[in-house]
């Protein structure tokens, strides 16, 4: 994905490298000379696993999401959070552990300060000129208008992402035919020459454009680099194009019977969800002695949820309102008087509410990453009124999905479902371990900020 490919590895190195020096100067200051070799080795193993786990911190917190690079004020609030957080893991890690035979707090300390200043230095001001400084291919788009305007805004050249578009031609869905002609007749004067753009953009799905294959032909045989608007699209905003759910093609690109990946994927989940499970179960005493409190009433909540290819599955939550919890307020009817107790409301938003979904996943219904299952009867509405809803369920629902990393809040409207349904199916699209395990990591941060879907 482009914003990835350019961004995040530049970042990460740098980081790293950060990191490393960190550590050196610690501890340079610390012995007051070079450290030696052997200085050097004793406390290399151990920081190494502190700096892994520091990059891995530094993803949770969001500093190499794209918006974190463009603003600042965001940015050092970001960094002044991951580093406390990494401050507080490394001083537990060498007092509780003592396999390393180190209990380094003056290096812990200067390591810290050292790691906060280079970073900020770095990731303020080193890194965004670094970004901008490397040349972007000037680019042609070729789109329709709306899905065109807003990736033509988003390729601006003050953008982080490797291309800037500085020439559009937008198609209207009532184009006159004869301004689409005129365009398409000097295009051939466009692509070539010493001022042609270095790439174009274009989305052959359109049938007026798809008209001009001949002059790409030649374009792409002179050395021109042609992009799929749809690819170049999904890379920027980490969804599907809307217009995807106006295209039969959709059927083109789901998600097929890989048999390894879910064989790999199901392993994850019961390795993953079983000590979570097991580790879980005192807070079902907790919650049980809460909600007898609170009004005496049963401690789980069911609800029907449509599963993997459809099927109806029982999903499990504890109880957090009155008399049960549709969780899709926007279908909520006029005398309808369920509402979230004093102990419901705490345990959502701690998340413990969602704990009895381990059980989910341990039987199979559910996975611990894909799309979030609907409530059967939403589910069964959407589908009649959005086309192509029915996709997202190829792959089994998750208890966090990729829809969930991006939006804030569930679905309050059939707009915002839609919405959601783009992400699903770029997941569904783009479905794989490393996919997974980037919304795994996402979800962490979505835990810890307390938001999310």
């Amino acid at each position: 994905m482009l914003n990835r490919y350019l961004t995040i590895p530049f970042a990460l190195l740098g980081d790293s490298l950060v990191l490393v020096v960190s550590l050196f100067l610690a501890l340079f200051v610390r012995s007051q000379a070079i450290p030696r070799a052997e200085f050097f080795a004793t406390h290399a193993t151990p920081f190494f696993l502190v700096l892994v786990t520091s990059l891995c911190v530094f993803f949770i917190v969001g500093l190499y999401d794209i918006h974190s690079i463009v603003h600042r004020r965001t940015l050092f609030t970001k960094i002044v959070y991951a580093q406390g957080i990494n401050a507080i893991f490394s001083f537990l890690f060498f007092y509780l552990i003592t396999i390393w035979g180190i209990t380094p707090k003056t290096i812990l300390f200067l390591y810290v300060v050292f790691s906060s200043v280079l970073l900020s230095l770095w990731r303020a001001q080193i890194f965004p000129k670094l970004i901008h400084s490397i040349p972007k291919e000037q680019a042609l788009l070729i789109a329709e208008e709306e899905e065109g305007r807003a990736l033509y805004a988003a390729l601006t050249a003050s953008s982080p992402y490797p291309i800037e578009v500085n020439e559009t031609f937008f198609v209207k869905n009532d184009a006159d035919p004869m301004s689409v002609k005129t365009f398409f007749d000097i295009l051939p004067q466009k692509l070539s020459g010493e001022r042609r753009p270095d790439v174009v953009i274009v989305d052959m799905r359109n049938k007026q454009i798809a008209n001009l294959s001949q002059s790409l032909y030649e374009y792409a045989g002179s050395g021109g680099k042609v992009r799929s608007f749809t690819e170049v699209y999904e890379s920027v905003f980490d969804k599907v194009t809307e217009s995807t759910l106006r295209e039969d093609s959709i059927v083109t690109y789901l998600y097929g019977q890989n048999k390894g990946y879910d064989a790999i994927k199901r392993l994850i989940d019961i390795s993953i969800a079983l000590p979570l499970f097991i580790f879980s179960l005192p807070f079902y005493a907790l919650v049980w002695i809460g909600i007898k409190i609170q009004d005496g009433g049963e401690i789980f909540f069911t609800h029907d949820r449509m599963g993997r290819g459809g099927k109806r599955i029982k999903l499990y939550k504890f109880r957090s309102m009155t008399f049960g919890d549709t969780s899709a307020t926007w279908v909520k009817t006029e005398g309808n008087e369920n509402r979230v107790t004093a102990f419901g409301a705490f345990i959502r938003k701690t998340r413990i509410d969602e704990l009895p979904q381990l059980w989910n996943v341990l039987v199979g219904d559910m996975s611990l990453v894909g799309p979030r299952p609907d409530i059967w009867s939403l589910g069964v509405k959407s589908a009649e009124e959005i086309p192509f809803y029915k996709a997202r369920l190829v792959v089994t629902p998750g208890l966090s999905g990729w829809a969930q990393t991006h939006m804030h809040t569930p679905p309050q409207n059939m707009e915002e479902t839609k919405e959601r349904l783009l992400y699903d199916l770029y997941y569904v699209k783009n479905t794989s371990v490393s996919l997974d395990i980037l919304i795994a990591l996402k979800t962490i941060k979505t835990l810890l900020s307390r938001e999310g879907m």
